[in-house]
């Protein structure tokens, strides 16, 4: 309710507080793919690496990754799971 009232005393506009609602949840969840997007790539390269025998530490994968794709390497895949975390 509070930013429904807000957008309709500044702004004029009135939404609904339900469309407020969806709002702020896929936003959330495309903020929250920004954080879990390299750690997914990192956690699954670590199990990968442990199942070969071989064993490696998180910021060694992240070093890696962004040593061979650049700081992106890290980001591969999150527009998927930004629009996962969005529905």
């Amino acid at each position: 309710n509070y930013a429904s009232q807000l957008l309709t005393d500044s702004v004029g506009v009135t939404i609904p507080p339900s469309l407020i609602g969806f709002i702020s949840g896929a936003g959330g969840g495309c903020a929250q793919s920004l954080v879990m997007g390299p750690t997914s790539l990192v956690v699954t390269a670590c199990v990968s690496a442990s199942k070969e025998g071989e064993s490696v530490s998180a910021f060694q994968v992240a070093q890696k990754v962004v040593q061979e794709r650049g700081i992106r390497g890290l980001y591969r895949g999150t527009p998927a799971v930004a629009m996962r975390q969005a529905t």
